[in-house]
C-alpha cells in the first residue's frame, strides 16, 4: 500500500451511480404528459415485488411515508388500537421515531447490541425492526420492517416491510422515493387509497373511465388519507435502477472487500448499504479526514439525545448506543469508487489508528467513556 497520504481532489461521501439512461427515462414520461401516479409507477411496483419476492408492493413518496402509512394500517387494522408503545433502535433514523408518534403512540428507545452491527439488541417488545447498514436485524416480534438500507432478491419476510429510494440508497428513483412491500391485498388496496388522501379512485383510473365514457367525475375520499403519492418521473427512473441493481450492489460489495483488504477488517454485511467502522477521537477525526479532503459522516444522534424526542426518552442513557456513536464513522462508499480513492481513505484511517490506537468493542458494554 502506498503511503503517500498527499491531497488530491476531494472523495465526496457519495455520488448517486445515475446515468444517461436514467435521465432519458424521465425525460420521457416528461415529454408523454403524464407526470403524476400512473402506469409507469403501476410497473416500477410489480417488477419490484417479484425482485424482493413479495406479493404486493405500493410506492409512495418516501420510506418515511411508508413508515407512517405502515403503522396507520397495523394500529388500526392489525392492532386494533390495542398497543401503546413500540420499540425503536436509538441509533435509527428520525423518521422512525417520528412516524410512531404522528400515530399517536408511545416509543420504547431500545440499546444496541454489543458488537459490531451497530443494529438493535434483541427485544420481546412490538418493535420496528432496522436493517442498519445493510445488515438484516432480525427481531420476535417485528411489526415493520425498515429496510431502507438493504434490497435484496427474494428477500421478504411475512412482516410489512418499508424501502427507501433516497439519493444515497442502494436504488433511488431520482431523489427521493419509497416503497411498501406486504402479504395482503386489502393492506395493499388500503395504501393505495391511503397515499391520495383515501380517495377510492387514482387519476389513471379515471383517465380510463374518461376514455371509455364512464363518469369520470364520480369519485370521493372515503377515509381521512394522505398526500404522499410518488410521481411517473420516479418510477421511471426506479425501473432503470431496478434493471441495474445486481450491479450495483456487486460493485458496494466489490468497495466493501477492498476497504477490508486495507483496513485488515473482516466486516460482513448481507446488502452493503454504507461502511461504518469505530474510531478513537472520532470528533478530531472528521476534521483530520476534512483536512485530507475526504468526506466522511455519521449516521446518526442517537434519537434519544435528541430534542425533539426529549418527551419519550425521558432523560434516557443506553450505555452501548452512546458509547458507539462517540466512537461511529461513516467511509465514503458509493458504487464505481476507484480503487485509488478507496485505498487513500483507508491509508489516511490506518495513519490515524498508527496515533490513537483502535478501540475495543468490548469497552461499550463498559461505562460510557
Amino acid at each position: 500500500m502506498k503511503k503517500d497520504l498527499k491531497i488530491f481532489v476531494k472523495i465526496p461521501f457519495y455520488k448517486p451511480p445515475l446515468t444517461e439512461k436514467e435521465a432519458q427515462a424521465a425525460a420521457d414520461v416528461i415529454k408523454s404528459g403524464w407526470m403524476t401516479t400512473g402506469e409507469k409507477t403501476k410497473k416500477f411496483e410489480k417488477k419490484f415485488a417479484e425482485y424482493i419476492g413479495a406479493p404486493y408492493c405500493v410506492m409512495v413518496n418516501s420510506c418515511t411515508d411508508a413508515l407512517n402509512l405502515s403503522i396507520a394500517y397495523w394500529k388500526k387494522y392489525k392492532d386494533n388500537n390495542k398497543i401503546t408503545t413500540l420499540s425503536i433502535p436509538s441509533l435509527g433514523h428520525i423518521s422512525d421515531a417520528s412516524a410512531v408518534i404522528w400515530n399517536g403512540l408511545n416509543i420504547k428507545f431500545e440499546d444496541l447490541a454489543p458488537d459490531e452491527s451497530f443494529c438493535m439488541a434483541q427485544t420481546n417488545n412490538p418493535s420496528i425492526s432496522l436493517h442498519y447498514a445493510g445488515l438484516y436485524n432480525k427481531q420476535p416480534l417485528p411489526i415493520i420492517e425498515d429496510s431502507a438500507h438493504r434490497i435484496m432478491p427474494k428477500s421478504f419476510t411475512s412482516a410489512t416491510t418499508c424501502y427507501s429510494f433516497y439519493s444515497n440508497k442502494n436504488l433511488t428513483t431520482g431523489g427521493n422515493g419509497g416503497m411498501i412491500a406486504c402479504n395482503s391485498k386489502d393492506e395493499m388496496e388500503w395504501y393505495m387509497k391511503a397515499r391520495y388522501l383515501g380517495i377510492n379512485l387514482s387519476a389513471i383510473e379515471r383517465e380510463k373511465i374518461f376514455k371509455s365514457g364512464g363518469k369520470f367525475w364520480e369519485f370521493e375520499s372515503e377515509f381521512l388519507g394522505y398526500k404522499c403519492e410518488p410521481t411517473d418521473i420516479q418510477a421511471a427512473i426506479g425501473l432503470i435502477q431496478l434493471q441495474r441493481l445486481n450491479e450495483l450492489n456487486n460493485e458496494r460489495l466489490r468497495v466493501a472487500k477492498l476497504y477490508n483488504k486495507f483496513l485488515k477488517r473482516n466486516y460482513d454485511r448481507e446488502n452493503w448499504h454504507r461502511y461504518p467502522i469505530l474510531i478513537n477521537k472520532r470528533d478530531e477525526f472528521m476534521f483530520y479526514m476534512k483536512e485530507m479532503n475526504i468526506h466522511c459522516s455519521i449516521q446518526w444522534l442517537p434519537l434519544h439525545q435528541q430534542k425533539a424526542f426529549k418527551r419519550w426518552s425521558n432523560n434516557q442513557h443506553l450505555p452501548i448506543t452512546d458509547w458507539i456513536y462517540n466512537h461511529l464513522v461513516s467511509l465514503p462508499f458509493y458504487p464505481c469508487m476507484k480503487d485509488g480513492q478507496i485505498e487513500r481513505v483507508a491509508m489516511a484511517v490506518l495513519n490515524w489508528e498508527k496515533k490513537y490506537g483502535k478501540p475495543p468493542i468490548k469497552n461499550c458494554i463498559k461505562k460510557n467513556s
